[in-house]
């Protein structure tokens, strides 16, 4: 009695690897998809915690009665505070409050101070040496007031523009990423 033939198949068919093709792509867009909405997830989340950590500024201003500094660094990515008046430049190390924060690596920023300062003929007040004092510094005062300025957190489809509204709270809006 002979035993049957046994037959080894070696390798795959072209049916086996054409479904490991179309499995590698969908798990490919699926993470692709995700690392991009990243970049807007980290956006609005940034500016989100911007917005709590500027109002909490704004609350140790008015506890303290000090006038804090906010500066950003674009470049850098960084934001932080300072008090200020004589201790300028050199922040109470044990407040972490005033520590500088570094955005997400995937977040960047521009910002600019909105022109409060000026008068009715577009000149600035009468004292106020305008390079100087609008030198990328918003000013909270201990009376709970912010020098008007607004904050676009980059993100790849959205943008969060942080601002001031009429009442003086912060708040964000989604805007379209299209414009740089």
């Amino acid at each position: 009695m002979s035993l049957p033939d046994k037959t080894v198949q070696l390798g795959f068919t072209l049916i086996e690897v054409m479904v490991g093709v179309a499995i590698f792509a969908v798990l490919s867009a699926i993470i692709v998809g995700s690392i991009q909405s990243n970049v807007d997830r980290n956006a609005k989340l940034e500016a989100q915690r911007f917005i709590a950590v500027v109002n909490a500024a704004r609350d140790e201003a008015l506890i303290s009665g000090k006038t804090l500094v906010l500066e950003m660094d674009e470049k850098s990515t960084n934001y932080g505070f300072d008090v200020f008046g004589a201790n300028q430049g050199q922040s109470d190390s044990q407040d972490s409050l005033l520590r500088t924060r570094t955005l997400h690596k995937s977040v960047k920023f521009k910002w600019q101070i909105l022109d409060e300062l000026e008068d009715e003929d577009g000149e600035f007040e009468e004292g106020v040496d305008s390079e100087d004092f609008l030198e990328k510094r918003v000013f909270i005062t201990p009376l709970g007031e912010i020098t008007p300025f607004e904050v676009r957190f980059l993100g790849e489809d959205d943008d969060y523009l942080v601002e001031l509204n009429d009442a003086g709270v912060l708040g964000f809006t989604i805007k379209s990423s299209s414009i740089r």
